[in-house]
């Protein structure tokens, strides 16, 4: 783990019971210093509500801002919206146990700090859309790059013909 992530670490020993409130923000550092990421810079704004109990810790977090991604047709920068409000369960235990639910964490009753980056970045990625393209997304056209577009048109409907087979072609006069 980097010194860039240090700042996402929560000191929750010395918390009292109740309601505790934080303020982050992810950017290009973040991103940077996360390892094996794909997303490369963003302008997000965190808050964190933490309500601390003898039992357990609820994390409600607020993400909200942008993040660059990369349109998947035209290969453009674009800034996507995001507005997320995920939440995470540390359960106290003696014996730390894998549950199935992964909003739901169990650490020893020992631990003092608990590090949220890595749980941010996968909220962060998790509610990226699967393909991006901006105009699609947003109804804007003109948003996709017309020239990049043009020439893999261009390109689409030369390997179509180079590669036609002959023995194919006869089949389509059936």
């Amino acid at each position: 783990m980097t010194k860039a992530l240090d700042q996402y670490i929560i000191q929750f020993s010395g918390l009292s019971v109740g309601k505790h409130a934080f303020d982050f923000q992810a950017d290009e550092q973040f991103f940077a210093a996360i390892e094996g990421t794909m997303i490369e810079n963003g302008q997000l704004q965190i808050g964190l509500e933490l309500e601390k109990t003898t039992q357990f810790m609820n994390f409600q977090f607020n993400i909200s801002g942008t993040v660059e991604v990369a349109c998947d047709r035209c290969a453009i920068n674009w800034q996507y919206p995001l507005d997320i409000q995920p939440r995470l369960i540390l359960r106290f235990a003696e014996n730390p146990i894998e549950d199935a639910d992964p909003d739901i964490i169990y650490i020893s009753r020992s631990e003092y700090q608990f590090n949220i980056s890595h749980h941010l970045y996968e909220y962060i990625a998790t509610s990226l859309p699967f393909h991006i393209v901006p105009c699609e997304i947003s109804g804007n056209q003109a948003l996709c790059d017309q020239q990049t577009l043009a020439r893999l048109n261009n390109h689409q409907g030369d390997s179509t013909s180079e590669g036609s087979d002959p023995r194919w072609d006869a089949l389509k006069n059936l």
